[in-house]
This record gives C-alpha cells, sequence and structure tokens, in this order.
C-alpha cells in the first residue's frame, strides 16, 4: 500500500526484530545474548541497542512507534527514544514518548513484556533508528511501526 497524502503512516504498519538492531559499540558486542527476536542485555553494565528503521522513502510524516521490552524489575529496564535524519545526516529530530510509561520512554510496568509507545517525524529520503538504554537483564522483542 502506498501512502497518499495526508494519509497516516500508521496504515503502512511493518514488524521488525529487536536482533535486527545492533549493539553501541564493538566493546560492548559480547553483551548481548540472542533468543529468536530477543536480544538480552546480558553483562552487568547498562548498554545501548540501536534498532534502524526502514523508512518510506519519499514520503515524509509522522511515525508510530511501539517498541515490545520486558524487565524484571527497575533493575532491568529499558528505556527507549526514537531519531530521524535527513539523508545528508545534517538534521535530526528527536522524537518524545507517548504520555503513559512510567518513566520517559522507559516501561510502563515490570514482569511480562510491556509496550513502550515513541513518535518521530522523518523527513522524505530521511532515516530513523531507535535507541534503547537496557540495563543489565533487560530484553528488547519487536518494533512496529
Amino acid at each position: 500500500m502506498r501512502a497518499t497524502p495526508g494519509s497516516p503512516l500508521s496504515s503502512e504498519a511493518r514488524t521488525i526484530t529487536a536482533r535486527s538492531g545492533s549493539s553501541a559499540f564493538f566493546s560492548q558486542a559480547d553483551f548481548w545474548s540472542p533468543n529468536g527476536p530477543t536480544v538480552t542485555n546480558s553483562s552487568s553494565s547498562a548498554a545501548f541497542w540501536h534498532i534502524p528503521l526502514v523508512t518510506d522513502g519519499s514520503v515524509s510524516g509522522w511515525y508510530y512507534l511501539t517498541v515490545t521490552a520486558q524487565g524484571a524489575s527497575v533493575a532491568s529496564d529499558v528505556r527507549c527514544n526514537a531519531m530521524s535524519s535527513n539523508s545528508g545526516g545534517t538534521s535530526f529530530v528527536f522524537g518524545g514518548q507517548s504520555a503513559g510509561n512510567a518513566a520517559p520512554g522507559g516501561l510502563p510496568f515490570f514482569g511480562p513484556p510491556a509496550d513502550i509507545f515513541l513518535n518521530v517525524w522523518a523527513p522524505s529520503g530521511g532515516s530513523i533508528m531507535i535507541d534503547c538504554l537496557v540495563l543489565p537483564g533487560g530484553r528488547v522483542h519487536t518494533v512496529n511501526y
């Protein structure tokens, strides 16, 4: 389905596994334990997991993102933010989290998987990336957008 001017981009919803992302630093590559679509921070330190998203190329507009993640307690929280960039990487837009999250961009509750809601505006020809700070034992499962 192709977006038309004025149509919500959520009509072109897609899902991507968290495992398709990468660690922020090569030195932290061994922090991560993949299991199916999920990645778990198996280290004793907090670390960033980055997930790039496919945009609709020539269409600029708002993207509504849902990160499904899991943490057993506040010590294994997952906090995410979204960012977009123009094609030249010279202009950035930082997305805010939707209302309802316990901490800015964090899990609304602990134990079972929970959704973190984000939104970000992406320019035509630009890109979107989700950055999640994953505390020890925290898990990131999927992204829907």
